[in-house]
Parts: structure tokens; C-alpha cells; sequence
């Protein structure tokens, strides 16, 4: 895991701050000095030293709930199933164990490589059987080096051996940019005076 100086992180996380903050405002050496030292308690919440974002604290906003279908279900039954849960991807589980995953990729796939009408193929020819699991404690960025090199969207989290989520590359887009935005805010307040 690579790991950053309090330094490092608050002299990048400034320079972002500058471009939210009004142009009048003047940054000097002491300013940045006594920002550092005041927020370092927050710099060990959010982003110190060895703390990183972990699967579990996107599962926390999340929750557990994991839309499955059977191989036999059909193409279409399985878009509809899509449709109505408005997500991208459904786990195809058969006597409690997990045989892989349908996408909406897989479906456009299997879209274009056949004539046969949706409803007579089933997700069983079409789905990805090679599913990489991570735990909660998985780190966020190490998810997302993971969904690069694999080309995967979608990541089953496993714990003790039982499925408690699925997180996809939007979840931690979405988580990033909460996390970012909330730096800036605490950072926003502090220099503004109202803590």
C-alpha cells in the first residue's frame, strides 16, 4: 500500500482549496502552516498516514443487497431484472453458489452473436464465470487497480465465505468525489473562520 506524508496530502488538498475559494482570499506560509497543524486530526480521520477508504465503507452506504438470477433465466427476463433494480450487473447464483455474472455488456454480447430470440437464451451461455472476490477490507484503490486490469466493472465482496455485496466502479467514482468534496469542506470552513 502506498503511503503519504500529512505534508504531501495537505500541500495538494491546499492547492485544489485555492481553486474553490475566492480569488481575494490570501494564502501565505503561516496561513498553510497553521492549516496543516489545526486540521491534523482530520487529516488522520480522512486521509493520514496509512488510513485508506475500504470496501466496507461503501457496503455501510450501500448496504448488503445483491440482485440474483438463476442460469436459466432468460436474456430478456434478465434485462427486465436490470431494468426494474436500475443496476448495471446481477450475480447468477444456483444452490447458494455464485456461477458468475450478468452485465449489460454480456447482453449487448450476446445481442450481436446470434439471431435467436431473446427469450429462448438463456444468461447460463452469455454470463462472465471468472469473477474476482474482494473482503470488506479491501482498499478502495486496490478495487480499482483490480476492475482495470481485469477489465471488470463489478467486484462480489465476500466475507468468511458468505456473499455481503457487490460494489462496481461507479460506487467507488461516487465514493471519491463525496470524500474529496468533504475534505474541501472542512478545509472551506476552517480558513473561513466558522470552527
Amino acid at each position: 500500500m502506498t503511503t503519504f506524508s500529512v505534508d504531501i496530502i495537505f500541500d495538494h488538498k491546499i492547492s485544489v482549496l485555492r481553486g474553490h475559494l475566492s480569488h481575494n482570499m490570501q494564502f501565505s506560509r503561516m496561513n498553510v502552516s497553521l492549516l496543516k497543524k489545526s486540521l491534523l486530526p482530520i487529516a488522520t480521520v480522512h486521509m493520514g498516514g496509512k488510513y485508506m477508504a475500504q470496501v466496507a465503507s461503501i457496503l455501510k452506504e450501500k448496504g448488503p443487497n445483491v440482485i440474483t438470477i438463476t442460469p436459466s433465466t432468460s436474456l430478456l427476463n434478465a434485462v427486465r431484472v436490470l431494468i426494474e433494480e436500475k443496476v448495471g450487473a446481477a450475480l447468477i447464483v444456483h444452490k447458494e453458489e455464485i456461477l458468475g455474472i450478468f452485465t449489460e455488456r454480456d447482453f449487448l454480447r450476446a445481442s450481436l452473436r446470434t439471431d435467436k430470440s431473446l427469450i429462448e437464451l438463456t444468461v447460463a451461455e452469455f454470463m462472465s464465470p471468472d469473477l474476482v472476490y474482494v473482503t470488506p477490507e479491501w482498499e478502495l484503490d486496490d478495487c480499482l487497480a483490480v476492475m482495470t486490469k481485469k477489465r471488470c466493472r463489478h467486484l462480489p465482496v465476500m466475507d468468511n465465505g458468505k456473499l455481503v455485496g457487490l460494489i462496481s466502479i461507479g460506487d467507488i467514482g461516487k465514493w471519491h468525489t463525496h470524500e474529496r468534496e468533504t475534505e474541501i469542506r472542512y478545509l472551506r470552513e476552517y480558513i473561513q473562520g466558522k470552527w
